[in-house]
């Protein structure tokens, strides 16, 4: 009989111990808050993310030969093709250097975006009207950013600093709404 009391308590005693261990494994443990967050911000790259229209806004860098200069700039898209754009160009001390209006056409390819582009303006530093036309490349990198790079061909009117025609180059980033 101490065989049969001997055996049924330590069965009681493993099914006590397996029904505690069962409701410690059901308690699920919190995600980790930085996997949750990227995994929030992957992008499909097959997706259709520059396919729609709206507003992006671009903060980037302008390297000439010659010179580093800060650019902010924003472009509307009616449809994902046509976009009305402004920008900004900032010289040392945050002294406006440049001001353009854009017109633009955006050729969406998944999460990838090329945007041939033509613009008139003021160029402060040669006093007078200007012109420019370039290509950027827009890349999907989450669900609202984008990485971008352009070149652009920058023609002043008037050549008051002896720069006449200055190839940029620019690389940033960009936030579509």
């Amino acid at each position: 009989m101490n065989l049969k009391k001997s055996l049924a308590s330590t069965l009681t005693v493993l099914a006590l111990a397996f029904s505690a261990r069962s409701q410690t494994n059901t308690n699920t443990v919190a995600p980790n808050p930085i996997i949750a967050a990227l995994q929030s911000t992957i992008i499909d790259t097959n997706s259709s993310f520059f396919n729609t229209g709206g507003l992006e806004l671009r903060a980037l860098t302008q390297t000439t030969l010659t010179s580093y200069q800060s650019v902010l700039s924003g472009t509307y898209f009616f449809t994902n093709h046509v976009g009305v754009g402004a920008e900004l160009v900032n010289g040392a001390l945050n002294v406006v250097d440049g001001g353009y209006l854009t017109l633009e056409y955006g050729i969406p390819y998944h999460n990838v975006k090329l945007v041939p582009l033509a613009g008139v303006g003021y160029d402060f530093l040669n006093r007078g009207p200007a012109i420019e036309a370039g290509l950027r490349l827009e890349v999907g990198l989450s669900q609202n950013m984008f990485a971008d790079t352009e070149d652009i061909l920058e023609v002043p009117m008037h050549d008051f600093t002896g720069n006449n025609i200055s190839d940029t180059f620019r690389i940033g980033i960009g936030w579509k709404f």
